[in-house]
């Protein structure tokens, strides 16, 4: 395995699956937000507060809109990700490349015997867990929860598409939960993704 690709939506466990798998199986990671965001957490981080632009791009637009915005940034983003893809196996590396600008509608059109992909799913009960603890949700304001809610209304709009183009594609799909480890999440991924051919 040269190539694994790891999608889903946002606190599905991508980075830390990514590591797992990397240390598994001796590859690089690189994920596809260093390729470009769109526009990122509508939290504090980092002790930084949200910048006014994020703000207002979750607060005035309704949850299909932010989806479809987001959907087109990862289409426009997914030749940089290939130029990745392309440049480890010029070179022989094996890549674990995460993140969720990996779309299944991309990937099938690209194929390849050295290349393979998975996506991560979770249940709406998780996924809310997760995003409410990360954004600090129980500290914040009216406004702050506000953001926080309409960030993850996408998460799940876009967790659903993600499923749906795995299953119209026959693309594997792993549902993580609460108690599953990184490495447990890796061997899942691993043994979904060699169970079905890319290959053109």
């Amino acid at each position: 395995m040269k190539i694994l690709l790891l999608g889903g939506t946002s606190n599905t466990g991508k980075s830390t699956t990514a590591a797992a798998i990397a240390r598994s199986i001796g590859a690089n990671v690189v994920s596809t937000d260093s390729l470009g965001r769109h526009p990122g957490r509508p939290w504090p981080q980092d002790g930084r507060a949200v910048k006014p632009h994020v703000s207002e791009h979750y607060r005035s637009l309704p949850a299909q809109q932010l989806l479809r915005g987001v959907t087109v940034h990862y289409r426009n983003l997914w030749p940089r990700a290939e130029a990745v893809i392309d440049t480890h196996l010029a070179e022989g590396q094996s890549l674990v490349l995460e993140g969720s600008a990996v779309l299944a509608e991309s990937v099938a059109q690209r194929g390849g015997e050295s290349i393979y992909a998975v996506w991560l799913t979770a249940e709406e009960s998780l996924l809310r867990a997760r995003i409410r603890a990360e954004s600090g949700y129980e500290q914040l304001d009216h406004s702050g929860r506000q953001l926080v809610d309409a960030f993850l209304a996408r998460a799940l709009l876009f967790n659903a598409l993600v499923i749906e183009q795995a299953h119209a594609r026959g693309l594997p799909l792993v549902r993580v939960d609460a108690r599953m480890s990184p490495e447990d999440a890796a061997a899942a991924c691993l043994a979904a993704a060699r169970a079905v051919t890319l290959a053109d």
